[in-house]
């Protein structure tokens, strides 16, 4: 295949989502090296469509990731705030229980 037809392939069915073009230069430098670091060959328009759905399952599992951090984290922050609470109410208990009442 000449290479200005193989270039245009390429081109033609690269990555396009600008979420997905984002992702990949933040982890991998770019779609190529995507694309070989799983056996994909750039030129097959086959193996873009597999690419592409490598990808957004990868894009899909950190934003699941992600939003699993924060609930948890959020659970944890609650469950801190409950037991401080509770300290408190425990230390104005033993107060109002130690003080006497006026006669």
């Amino acid at each position: 295949m000449p290479q200005n037809s193989r270039e245009s392939l390429s081109r033609a069915h690269a990555i396009s989502s600008p979420v997905e073009k984002k992702w990949l230069k933040q982890h991998l430098r770019g779609e190529y090296y995507f694309l070989r670091a799983h056996r994909l060959s750039i030129y097959k328009i086959e193996h873009h469509e597999q690419g592409r759905q490598i990808l957004r399952q990868l894009i899909m599992n950190e934003n699941e990731d992600e939003s699993f951090v924060k609930v948890l984290y959020t659970v944890l922050l609650l469950q801190s705030i409950t037991c401080l609470i509770t300290k408190i109410k425990m230390k104005l208990c033993d107060r109002m229980q130690s003080t006497k009442p006026i006669k």
